[in-house]
């Protein structure tokens, strides 16, 4: 399992969070092929967060899960 994080660089030093970013979002594409397989936008419901846990991948069967 590997676990996917996504965070603002000395965030606590600037004093910046994701709500104040325009038009911020995460995503999991396909590198072969550039497709987005997952994509969340980041809006002002994390206007106080500058770290976020956003996904677990993991593999059954063979495939790759979200």
């Amino acid at each position: 399992m590997t676990q996917k994080v996504v965070s603002i660089h000395e965030a606590v030093m600037r004093k910046q969070n994701f709500g104040q970013e325009r038009n911020s979002f995460i995503r999991i594409c396909n590198e072969a092929t550039n497709e987005d397989i997952c994509k969340y936008k980041l809006g002002e419901s994390f206007s106080i967060e500058a770290c976020i846990e956003f996904g677990h991948l993991y593999k059954r069967n063979n495939q790759q899960r979200l």
